[in-house]
């Protein structure tokens, strides 16, 4: 299956009791990998927007095969054996959606700051967000920032809001990211071109953790 095919799933996650989670994920990941897996595993350390408490970890997962791999997943008999176990550990929120975009590669991992936005657009719609992507963006590449992951929200979610864009972004350093929210023109991005270009928004900030590779991949 190539990129194209795949549903991305961003899950936000409060773990109730880390010892059950972790038995859960033992347990599972044979079953996972045959459907897809983990791309990216975020630590946040900061969260913001209203009504989204600060997560134990955020997840972005991907299925090889569409909603067919989602629902073959949420069939497959290994997968019901142990969910309960999900069920019992943790409280989760997560939105689907398909790739638009991305660059995903491991250099340099334990160093990034990563930035992952869920957005809402205003009254201006893309054509602002787009306005706001480029006049960020070119502020921001000057001190280590990367789009790692776009992806294109559909369904329901149990978010405040139903978003229309989701954004996994990192800066190399975490002193680029100082250097850049110090940067000229910041105020003017923050303040001006993302609020008239987004109504609704939840970032998550923090620290990359290593992924276990999919079984059978190598």
């Amino acid at each position: 299956m190539t990129e194209e095919n795949r549903l991305y799933q961003v899950v936000l996650i409060w773990v109730r009791d880390a010892e059950t989670w972790a038995r859960y994920g033992r347990q599972v990941a044979a079953t996972a990998a045959k459907y897809g897996w983990v791309e990216r595993t975020i630590v946040p350390e900061e969260v913001y927007g209203d009504g989204v408490r600060l997560p134990d970890l955020l997840n972005i997962v991907y299925f090889d095969d569409g909603e067919r791999g989602v629902a073959g997943w949420s069939r497959d008999p290994d997968f019901l054996e142990v969910v309960g176990l999900r069920s019992a550990s943790i409280d989760m929120v997560d939105v689907y959606g398909v790739p638009e975009r991305g660059d995903v590669h491991e250099d340099g991992l334990e160093t990034r700051r990563y930035l992952v936005e869920f957005a809402q657009f205003g009254p201006g719609g893309q054509t602002a967000y787009l306005e706001y992507e480029r006049e960020a963006d070119s502020l921001m590449a000057p001190h280590g920032y990367h789009v790692e992951r776009v992806i294109r929200p559909h369904g329901e979610t149990a978010l405040p809001f139903r978003p229309d864009v989701m954004k996994v972004a990192y800066f190399e350093t975490a002193d680029g990211f100082r250097r850049a929210q110090e940067a000229p023109g910041h105020a003017r991005v923050e303040n001006e071109l993302y609020s008239a270009a987004v109504a609704n928004s939840v970032w998550v900030v923090g620290r990359a953790r290593s992924t276990a590779p999919r079984p059978g991949s190598g």
